[in-house]
């Protein structure tokens, strides 16, 4: 029997909303005079991740977004390029949001830890 070919894989390739979400997230982030680092250590990932956004070179989660309007008090819309605040759609989009938030982790991996929260180590 021949041995299966394994499928490339390819990463899938940021867009023009990316960009634009990086932008919001930077002009938000210092109108509210918040660090790179201030900001990663409430979403508690790393401060080049954060650059990362905001240059629009990584995608981003829902969830991740969601914590993102919420430490930075703002709509999902804020981020949405063509949506208003209020707009039709807008309150679904937050209640998907905020229902991936308090999904249960996929088998196999670990839930992140509540915002706040400290870490186990020992």
């Amino acid at each position: 029997m021949p041995a299966k070919k394994k499928k490339a894989v390819t990463a899938r390739k940021t867009s023009a909303v990316d960009t634009y979400f990086g932008e919001r997230l930077r002009e938000r982030r210092r109108d509210l005079g918040m660090s790179q680092g201030a900001l990663a250590e409430a979403l508690n990932i790393s401060f080049q991740q954060v650059q990362k956004y905001e240059q629009g070179t990584n995608r981003v989660a829902a969830a991740t977004l969601f914590q993102i309007c919420t430490l930075l008090s703002v709509d999902v819309s804020y981020f949405m390029p063509g949506m208003q605040k209020g707009a039709q759609g807008s309150a679904e989009l937050a209640a998907v949001a905020h229902a991936i938030t308090k999904a249960p982790a996929p088998r196999g991996r670990k839930a992140a830890p509540a915002r706040g929260a400290k870490s186990k180590k020992g």
